[in-house]
């Protein structure tokens, strides 16, 4: 529940974006509450379904934790966290839509539905692509964790895991969402040590513009109420592609 001292700052005109931020979190706790472990298994259907929920799991939490920063961000008016939260949210929104539009999981859903059945290499791959949308990256986990940090790299131990570059899943998004790369574009500003980032931490004082100390009034809110806009507007992207994921799950019957 957002606090009435926040509602109280923002215009009247935008309040109902608090409304829908509110929705949204009690949404993502909601389909958070669940835990599914990752378990390795001989049965390939049942192994591919589960690692299915395991990263829906994932996702749902990380976006839950990454709306409930933005919200807190708001209350405390640390506008920068807040740009930073928002601008994560985009991002792994896109991924996520990347990685559900991919043929492999397509495939499997499709013999299934042709032929009532799939096969072991189909699902095999189907695999593969979901190991790589949980387990990609462009670090060297493994000397990080086995504290060889003078053999740190941008390179994975295992080349397969070589995640995607966000910007591929950022252009596929912008491709059928225009405006939204002006909407990346601002929050990037926001965050990188530019003029957005700045503005957000300047209020007004005595007609004057100030930095530093507590006084004042932020001067941020003409940045954020259109752009936490665009964070609630994405959220519908975010969860039909969720409910997409939950779909490439395989029948008990429509693998063999």
């Amino acid at each position: 529940m957002l606090s009435q001292s926040l509602i109280n700052r923002f215009p009247a005109s935008h309040r109902m974006l608090l409304d829908n931020l509110s929705q949204i979190m009690s949404a993502l706790s909601r389909n958070s509450e669940p835990t599914f472990s990752f378990r390795p298994t001989n049965d390939l259907a049942k192994f591919y379904n589960g690692y299915i929920d395991f990263a829906l799991s994932v996702y749902v939490d990380k976006f839950k934790q990454l709306y409930g920063a933005l919200a807190e961000s708001l209350e405390r008016e640390w506008y920068v966290v807040y740009a930073l939260s928002g601008r994560s949210i985009i991002e792994n929104a896109a991924i996520l839509r990347y990685y559900v539009n991919q043929k492999e999981f397509r495939n499997a859903n499709e013999e299934v539905s042709q032929r009532g059945r799939t096969d072991e290499t189909t699902v095999r791959n189907a695999i593969d692509t979901l190991d790589r949308f949980v387990r990609g990256n462009r670090f060297s986990w493994d000397a990080f964790i086995e504290g060889r940090l003078d053999e740190l790299s941008k390179t994975p131990h295992q080349e397969h895991l070589t995640q995607i570059n966000i910007r591929t899943c950022l252009k596929h998004w912008f491709r059928d969402s225009p405006k939204l790369e002006s909407l990346y574009d601002l929050f990037c500003d926001l965050v990188h040590p530019n003029l957005g980032s700045n503005f957000l931490v300047m209020r007004s004082l005595n007609g004057e513009l100030v930095a530093g100390g507590t006084g004042g009034k932020t001067s941020s809110l003409f940045i954020v109420c259109p752009s936490l806009a665009g964070i609630i507007g994405a959220y519908k992207e975010i969860q039909q592609n969720l409910l997409k994921f939950e779909n490439f799950k395989l029948t008990n019957d429509g693998y063999g």
